[in-house]
């Protein structure tokens, strides 16, 4: 199992890892064999290396502790160069695991619990997640799907603890779609991740047999005047991925929709700000949305946009 799997932590800013270290600590049935554990802190703290010679100390006999220090960037960032970077360093491994900083697992044996499950899933499940599983429009709206079984095959954001097929990353970069995209900046990268994956003709799944809590502290420490960014992924990613002949009316009402939350929440400002950055971007925008129909196998995304179309 060793050469096969690489744990992915990832960190940002002046972050507590004591939930990483109980964790790992449930991680494993036993702990005969030594893991790869890459945690990359982005952002890092003035203590951020004391932090992590306690992490190593605390897990030293089963996990081999790899730091990534990086400067500050945007989350997609962070993670793009991460998995590109783990790619590289271990040619020959099959799965990697992500695990946010913010992430609680309270079953044990979690880790060997989703490679079992990986091992007997279908080559085109290239993804499963804690996180659950929703019907996604082509709007992009989701509806979490309502379900008593344990694994769910849906739409899954590819945020809080997941386990990928390290093939389909390996795909992706060679397309030249990469990982996760820089340009959506923060609060939608996960679900464009996901998103890629769907139109590229494999699927996401949901699994809800373990204990599981996604704190989203890291989202909620953002500041008032960087939060402008859910508004702009939303908008950026129906831009670019929704078919051409569905770009006008889908495109309205993922506006309007995304209007009608900004009023909700009384943040009008931030909505005008991301509109403004989106005119401003709307050819680079354009060159993305032109390069990704060349690559698509399953642009129509008939399989994943299963729910009613025109809701608001």
């Amino acid at each position: 199992m060793k050469g096969d799997i690489i744990i992915y932590v990832n960190v940002f800013g002046d972050a507590d890892l004591k939930y990483v270290t109980e964790n790992l600590k449930k991680a494993l049935c036993n702990g005969k064999e030594q893991m790869y554990v890459i945690v990359s802190w982005s952002n890092p703290s003035s203590n951020a290396l004391k932090k992590l010679s306690e992490l190593k100390g605390e897990l030293n006999d089963y996990f081999k502790i790899i730091p990534l220090l990086l400067p500050k960037m945007g989350s997609p960032k962070q993670r793009d160069i991460t998995l590109r970077y783990i790619l590289f360093k271990f040619p020959n491994i099959k799965y990697v695991i992500f695990m946010e900083e913010d992430v609680i697992v309270k079953s044990p044996c979690w880790l060997s619990s989703l490679i079992n499950i990986m091992e007997i899933l279908n080559k085109d499940i290239a993804l499963l997640s804690l996180e659950p599983a929703s019907i996604h429009c082509i709007n992009l709206i989701g509806k979490i799907i309502q379900s008593d079984k344990e694994l769910i095959i849906g739409f899954t954001p590819a945020c809080g603890l997941y386990i990928v097929r390290a093939e389909i990353l390996r795909e992706m970069i060679s397309k030249g779609l990469g990982t996760y995209s820089s340009f959506m900046y923060f609060f939608w990268e996960d679900k464009e991740f996901s998103l890629k994956i769907w139109l590229m003709g494999y699927k996401t799944a949901s699994y809800k047999g373990l204990s599981y809590v996604h704190l989203g502290s890291t989202s909620k420490s953002r500041p008032i005047y960087r939060r402008y960014t859910r508004y702009l992924g939303p908008i950026i990613s129906t831009l670019i991925d929704v078919p051409l002949r569905l770009a006008v009316p889908i495109v309205l009402m993922r506006f309007l929709y995304t209007f009608l939350s900004a009023v909700k929440n009384d943040e009008l400002l931030l909505f005008c700000r991301a509109s403004i950055f989106i005119l401003k971007e709307l050819k680079h925008i354009w060159v993305h949305r032109l390069y990704r129909k060349t690559i698509y196998r399953n642009y129509s995304a008939v399989k994943v946009y299963v729910a009613p179309c025109f809701q608001v």
